[in-house]
């Protein structure tokens, strides 16, 4: 059965921060797998999201529910490394082969303070994303 590769595409995908911390040494995390529960349950926490990004238990974010992240800070943009709890998704691959990002560790403080915010996937491609707005 296939997967929502995630919300509709007019404007920037609305990203929320889970705060139930995943396993950044789970093997579910970094390969793809039909096992998504952690992804599901997270899901199931902010309905009406764009999307939910998770966060492992070093305080470090690591992905959302369906795509890679890619965040800008200043003139530099960044994704996760796969060692914070990732899958190396087939989107985020090409964007570090054409060196457009680079591999570094995130915090939610890093998340909060970007200049911009993408999300990719295999399925959708890059995209626009930005942080709900705390009530």
């Amino acid at each position: 059965e296939p997967r929502d590769p995630g919300p509709a595409l007019d404007g920037p995908v609305e990203l929320v921060i889970d705060d139930v911390p995943v396993d950044p040494a789970s093997p579910y995390l970094t390969h793809k797998t039909s096992r998504r529960e952690v992804y599901e349950a997270a899901r199931a926490r902010h309905p009406g999201s764009g999307d939910v990004v998770l966060v492992n238990s070093a305080g470090r974010v690591t992905e959302t529910t369906v795509a890679n992240l890619l965040v800008r800070l200043g003139d530099s943009w960044f994704t996760p490394p796969v060692g914070d709890g990732c899958l190396p998704g087939v989107g985020r691959r090409l964007e570090l082969e054409a060196g457009r990002v680079s591999e570094r560790s995130l915090t939610v403080a890093d998340l909060r303070a970007a200049d911009e915010i993408h999300v990719v996937n295999s399925a959708r491609g890059r995209r626009p994303a930005r942080l709900r707005q705390r009530p």
